[in-house]
């Protein structure tokens, strides 16, 4: 985070229309989501290291969910995006406003909040030419925080009962982010498929999951495990 104290101020609207049978493992029925926030954050001191910023975050989700069988066998599906609509000339997001993907709410191949956003990546790649003496050379290493102002996530999930209350699933994550929003390209995203085994228990299923990165990058993983309790 930027170094110096900083004043922030934010406003928060939220709606949702759940008709989810059953929320935290849904085999039928839609969810709608969406949320506007407004965030005022200026310096509190006179430091070139802290961030000024004056931007509305915009984000939502919708998902359908169809039961194919009497046993249970489910097929949910889930779209989810944002975007950070600076106000002023000069604005910047506060990281802790920027969409991250990775982990087991938005792309399963990854682990949480590591993936690249794809404008950055990019440089990375191009960069990979220049000599490592460059100081202008754009590294891996040199990127700590890799969120983005702008995202895309639709998934798929078919969940398959095998007995009583254990069922496994078959899944397909898809999505990007993107610092700068001029270059979102909708058509290039990242995707990881798997699958996983789910037990009921009287809370709500417990899911572990593994996800193959199906387009991996030289400095990503293969795949990466996760648990959790509910699904999306």
């Amino acid at each position: 985070v930027p170094d110096g104290e900083t004043t922030a101020l934010a406003e928060r609207v939220t709606a949702v229309w759940d008709r989810r049978a059953n929320p935290l493992g849904a085999t039928r029925g839609t969810l709608v989501a969406a949320s506007v926030e407004h965030v005022r954050a200026y310096p509190a001191e006179d430091n070139p290291n802290t961030i000024t910023s004056d931007f509305v975050r915009l984000s939502g989700r919708g998902g359908g969910y169809v039961r194919l069988s009497k046993r249970g066998l489910t097929l949910a599906m889930l779209l989810g995006g944002g975007y950070n609509r600076q106000l002023i000339s000069g604005s910047k997001t506060y990281p802790d406003r920027l969409f991250f993907l990775g982990g087991v709410d938005t792309i399963r191949g990854f682990a949480r909040d590591s993936l690249l956003p794809q404008d950055l990546a990019d440089q990375v790649q191009a960069d990979a030419q220049k000599p490592s003496t460059d100081p202008a050379r754009l590294t891996i290493d040199k990127i700590a925080i890799r969120g983005g102002d702008v995202y895309l996530n639709p998934r798929t999930e078919l969940r398959i009962p095998v007995f009583g209350g254990i069922e496994t699933a078959l899944f397909v994550d898809g999505g990007n982010l993107w610092v700068d929003p001029t270059r979102v390209d909708p058509f290039r995203l990242r995707y990881a498929g798997g699958s996983g085994l789910r037990i009921g228990t009287p809370i709500g299923p417990v899911a572990f999951d593994y996800g193959i990165n199906l387009n991996r990058r030289a400095w990503e993983d293969f795949g990466a495990f996760h648990f959790s309790i509910g699904l999306f």
